[in-house]
């Protein structure tokens, strides 16, 4: 993450952002994050009733512009 990119989340890290979980079992990451975290994976857990997004910057991975769904 760049300099400038840090500064944007610090701005945004703040403010509360509502999103739901789809039909689908997909949920809706704003476009500043999205951006913000371009090139990135998700470690996925849940830590006292909370989902957690950990980013891990995966280097020798392709972006194909589409994620694991995690469905097994």
């Amino acid at each position: 993450m760049s300099s400038c990119d840090l500064k944007l989340f610090q701005v945004f890290e703040r403010r509360l952002k509502l999103v739901k979980i789809g039909k689908d079992g997909k949920i809706y990451i704003p476009k500043i994050f999205r951006e913000l975290f371009k090139g990135y994976r998700f470690a996925i857990m849940v830590e006292e009733g909370k989902i957690i997004l950990d980013p891990v910057k995966v280097e020798d991975e392709p972006d194909s512009g589409e994620g694991d769904t995690g469905e097994d």
